[in-house]
């Protein structure tokens, strides 16, 4: 066991709690600030706290609560023992005074599927429904900063969340270059470089090239959206640092009959690799730096896996998938690379066989969850 001594201090804001039992107060203050030993933990670590008010340390007269899923609680002695994963939210509380929450975040080294407070929801009007966006690229593609342009000027955008962007690079030698990005164009055939491709889509009109703009994934979202999804994911990893291996579950629901697939892509973000440039944008140098990477997909060989139970679903079922990631290792579900863990995430979607389409998709921080979406 170990204690984290990385001190993290969290602007504070004044809030009223009500229902929770207060401490006897020595004194007022006009604001509090909690500090954090740190903000990423392990299980097992111990996480400490500190509590300021007007610039002195009134610890001993607060109270810190957390709340983690919907779990919530008390920390004793201003210690709390890191037992599972999870993300953590904690503030404490003096007189009338609340803190700004210190967010802690533990990955899981075993994967765990969330429970679902809408079990027998299977109703595919209420599944929150996103697209893929495949970014067709390359560090030898010239006219590829046109798209990373629209691709970081989408982040600002109100239904950011619902595009999940993954970039698939063959286009010159890379560091990105893999066998999960050569499946992916294999699977896509781009008609050049740069392309993007919504929801793997065979049909002209769901691809564009250089003059992609950020009103053309909008528009490309809302018709895709326009339709009930069929299928709602959740998803549970665990990352082993000491075999670098990374394990995901995955459970679906259906809301209607149908033959689907699934498939369990790894992405990375901060990947530095001098990007070619015939357009003048990466004249800073900012689009040297990569995101949204894919390093690997499970299945391997292949892009789409069976279920554990049937391909052929009928309404209000649920089937399962799981996967193995080992990192630096070809003998497992991929050959992959990942520079930095901590910018790793999961991209699970599920793939409609009848339409040729991806019918859903979900993002899964490595080490975490992420439960059923309903909107």
């Amino acid at each position: 066991m170990k204690q984290l001594t990385i001190l993290l201090a969290f602007t504070t804001i004044m809030l009223a709690f009500v229902g929770c039992d207060k401490k006897e107060v020595t004194g007022d203050v006009n604001e509090i600030t909690l500090i954090a030993s740190a903000n990423k933990a392990e299980i097992g670590d111990i996480v400490t706290f500190t509590v300021i008010g007007d610039e002195k340390d009134i610890t001993t007269n607060a109270n810190i609560y957390y709340e983690e899923d919907n779990n919530k609680g008390t920390v004793t002695d201003a210690t709390f023992n890191v037992e599972k994963g999870g993300i953590y939210n904690f503030y404490a509380q003096y007189g009338d005074a609340t803190s700004s929450k210190s967010i802690l975040r533990v990955k899981n080294n075993v994967a765990t599927i969330p429970n679902d407070p809408n079990e027998n929801n299977y109703e595919g009007s209420s599944f929150l429904k996103r697209i893929l966006a495949v970014q067709s690229t390359g560090i030898g593609c010239g006219y590829c900063p046109y798209m990373i342009k629209v691709i970081h000027g989408y982040k600002s955008e109100n239904n950011a969340d619902l595009v999940v962007f993954a970039a698939a690079h063959n286009f010159g030698s890379s560091v990105m270059n893999n066998s999960g990005g050569w499946r992916i164009d294999s699977l896509i055939k781009p008609s050049g470089y740069p392309q993007m491709t919504i929801n793997l889509s065979k049909a002209s009109s769901d691809k564009i090239s250089s003059n992609v703009s950020v009103s053309w994934i909008n528009s490309k979202l809302n018709e895709h959206i326009s339709t009930n999804a069929k299928t709602n994911i959740t998803v549970g990893s665990g990352y082993n640092a000491s075999d670098k291996t990374i394990d995901v579950k995955v459970n679906v629901k259906f809301s209607e009959e149908g033959d689907f697939r699934v498939s369990v892509w790894l992405l990375e973000d901060s990947i530095y690799a001098k990007q070619s440039d015939y357009t003048g944008l990466n004249n800073d140098g900012s689009m040297n730096t990569h995101y949204n990477v894919i390093r690997g997909i499970a299945p391997n060989p292949g892009i789409f896996a069976s279920f554990d139970n049937s391909n052929l679903h009928n309404a209000n079922e649920k089937d399962s998938y799981s996967c193995t990631f080992r990192i630096g290792d070809s003998s497992s579900d991929n050959d992959i690379v990942i520079d930095d863990i901590e910018k790793a995430r999961l991209v699970v979607l599920t793939f409609n066989m009848n339409t040729n389409l991806v019918d859903n998709v979900v993002v899964c921080p490595v080490g975490f969850a992420v439960p059923y979406q309903y909107k």
